[in-house]
């Protein structure tokens, strides 16, 4: 051995490659999952802080199904369609045409309806979305080595994409009687 130099070698380096490479397509499907049922959870919460009037604003919320992005996926939560309109003021507007603070009617409605649950997410956002992979990923595992894969899974990056999977509706069969 040379001074100052170490050599390492891996036996089946080149199964483990390949292992690491099919597993990617099945961990980003649990991470697009994961983070589709976060921005869920955001967007309820936003829906309880908007303001109702008619109930437009509220039922116009959406969440948009993870797509690329980068390195990782892009959900995307917010309101609009029918409330396309007007969404955009009464989430901004603070103030009254006279300076004054608006009072709504409903404790803990008004603006910035998206932009408090969203912050109020914000704490835990990546040890949910962590553990939501790896219930994903290892159900029936233990908690312990669900919280070691969670703390890896929303930084680990992906090539390849796959939506969340749908489920397929079972048909039930008819089955013949004897006589």
């Amino acid at each position: 051995m040379a001074a100052g130099r170490v050599v390492v070698s891996v036996l089946g380096g080149d199964a483990l490659r390949r292992a690491l490479a099919a597993s990617v397509p099945r961990l980003q499907a649990a991470l697009d999952r994961a983070i589709y049922a976060e921005a869920n959870a955001i967007l309820t919460d936003a829906k309880k802080r908007a303001p109702m009037d008619t109930g437009t604003l509220r039922a116009s919320g959406y969440v948009t199904l993870p797509q690329p992005s980068g390195a990782g996926s892009r959900v995307e939560a917010g309101f609009g369609g029918a409330a396309k309109g007007y969404a955009g003021v009464v989430h901004e507007r603070l103030l009254t045409a006279e300076g004054e603070a608006i009072r709504y009617q409903a404790p803990g409605t008004g603006a910035k309806f998206l932009e408090s649950a969203v912050s109020a997410a914000q704490g835990g956002m990546a040890e949910r979305i962590g553990a939501r992979v790896a219930r994903s990923l290892a159900p029936g595992v233990t908690t312990a080595s669900q919280s070691r894969i969670a703390a890896l899974a929303p930084t680990m990056p992906s090539e390849e994409r796959l939506p969340p999977r749908a489920k397929k509706s079972k048909k039930k069969s008819k089955k013949k009687k004897k006589r």
